[in-house]
């Protein structure tokens, strides 16, 4: 609903109120104002701290942020204007614990079309992070204020969350953030992130910042291999961090790989592949390919750039695979993986990742 059918709707609904009894209107709100205004000993409240008005107020409605990721710590809230009022309440608890609040803020709006209000307080609940459910998520609501401790009345809570705009991480003194999720990955003396293969299974580390938006992922990693047939590695993008059961008879040869996510993989052979997983089964991807580009042995910059369904991924600055599907325009986590198929010892090392939300 626009605002200006709100206000058509509710200027209707006064006239016919007015029509019915004029005075009506006029009584009860001095009542209501006597009642929150004066305590049973006769002393005067708190001015901000009055009680919503019985009747029901489709304005103020909140409008931004709404079921949606924002990037600002000190974001502005779009909501609909009540009347002429310009003073409002902003209230923003957590939306998984709704005990916490993070701040109550009464300031003056910018209103035309709509409302504007940017408290001067942080959003001190965090960024959407790995096994931590209560950061980053959030819910608010907005009140008019219509005089001395009379305010309009809690609209519903509307949810929104905070995510991180960028992750980088260079390994010069510890994993800075990635979480190990199979096998051992550690930081050598030299800066890098190193992992050993393990023999028939995904190895995995994830960054624990998920990422709500289209980005661009870029690494700069080795694969130092025995065989560079059997042995692979690459990047993991908007999956879920949660590695499927390995007791599940029907997913053996998928060991540890995560229970939805996409995969880019590659080899020293100079073959490339892409991959879908859900529930542990690939739901789609592409099959190992040439990629020319790739540096056998040496070091390569894999750049993984996501469109909502469609990812681009170039390795040294040239174009290797491009796929679409509909999985791929998940939001998710970012991680690290290798496997073999070898009794060898392999290694996969990483020396630095970036990564850039394309933030609305």
């Amino acid at each position: 609903m626009t605002v200006a059918v709100l206000d058509d709707q509710i200027s209707l609904e006064k006239e016919m109120i007015m029509n019915r009894n004029k005075g009506m209107l006029t009584v009860l709100a001095l009542l209501m104002i006597l009642s929150l205004t004066f305590t049973s000993a006769g002393a005067i409240a708190p001015a901000d701290e009055g009680v919503s008005p019985d009747f029901e107020f489709d304005d103020p409605e909140p409008y931004y942020p709404a079921y949606e990721a924002i990037y600002d710590k000190t974001p502005t809230f779009e909501f609909s204007q009540y009347e002429d009022v310009t003073r409002y309440r902003i209230k923003v608890r957590n939306s998984e614990d709704q005990n916490i609040t993070y701040y109550t803020y009464i300031g003056k709006a910018i209103c035309n079309d709509y409302c504007e209000l940017t408290p001067d307080i942080r959003l001190a609940g965090g960024v959407v992070t790995y096994d931590k459910p209560l950061k980053g998520h959030y819910e608010w609501t907005v009140e008019a204020k219509l005089g001395p401790g009379l305010w309009s009345g809690v609209q519903d809570y509307v949810p929104f969350g905070l995510g991180a705009s960028r992750i980088s991480s260079l390994f010069t003194l510890n994993k800075n953030g990635w979480v190990d999720r199979n096998g051992t990955w550690s930081v050598t003396p030299a800066g890098l992130l190193k992992n050993k293969a393990i023999a028939g299974e995904y190895t995995s580390t994830l960054n624990s910042k998920k990422v709500l938006d289209n980005f661009t992922y870029t690494v700069r990693m080795k694969l130092k291999s025995v065989d560079s047939g059997t042995h692979y590695g690459g990047v993991i993008f908007n999956g879920n961090g949660d590695l499927i059961d390995p007791t599940d008879p029907d997913l053996l040869d998928q060991k540890q790989v995560w229970n939805w996510a996409s995969y880019f993989l590659y080899k020293n052979n100079r073959e490339a592949a892409i991959y879908i997983w859900d529930g542990g089964s690939i739901v789609g991807g592409v099959s190992w390919r040439e990629c020319p580009s790739i540096i056998p042995g040496g070091w390569n910059v894999i750049e993984v750039t996501t469109e909502n369904d469609t990812v681009y991924v170039n390795v040294n600055g040239e174009a290797c695979i491009n796929y679409t599907h509909p999985l791929i325009a998940d939001t998710g986590y970012i991680g690290l993986t290798q496997n073999h198929n070898s009794t060898e010892i392999e290694t996969m090392l990483v020396d630095w990742v970036k990564l850039e939300v394309d933030t609305p």
